[in-house]
């Protein structure tokens, strides 16, 4: 009869823990740092290669630069979170800068 029990309480046992799996969500932890990713185009649509693209950290003064390729893409990776000015520049063209949060 004990032997009955032992092996009826371990396949309960067995159960929950099955059942305990499938419900246990799996954990994430925050991304601490982001990317800006975009392409560089003037006012007629047309892509600009070799534009410099800086990202300025407003409160930190922290500068990260790229500069666009033959289709007009940057990509700068790894900004802490935190309030951005984008400015880019190219030749023939007037700067521009926008405020990113």
């Amino acid at each position: 009869m004990a032997k009955k029990a032992t092996h009826l309480l371990l396949a309960l046992l067995a159960g929950v823990g099955l059942l305990c799996t499938l419900f246990v969500q799996e954990a994430r932890a925050q991304v601490l740092y982001g990317s800006v990713i975009g392409t560089v185009s003037d006012p007629t649509g047309a892509v600009v290669p070799g534009a410099k693209v800086v990202i300025k950290n407003d409160q930190t003064e922290l500068n990260r630069s790229a500069t666009t390729d033959a289709a007009g893409e940057y990509r700068i990776l790894d900004l802490p979170g935190g309030n951005y000015t984008v400015t880019v520049a190219a030749s023939g063209f007037r700067r521009s800068s926008r405020r990113a949060s």
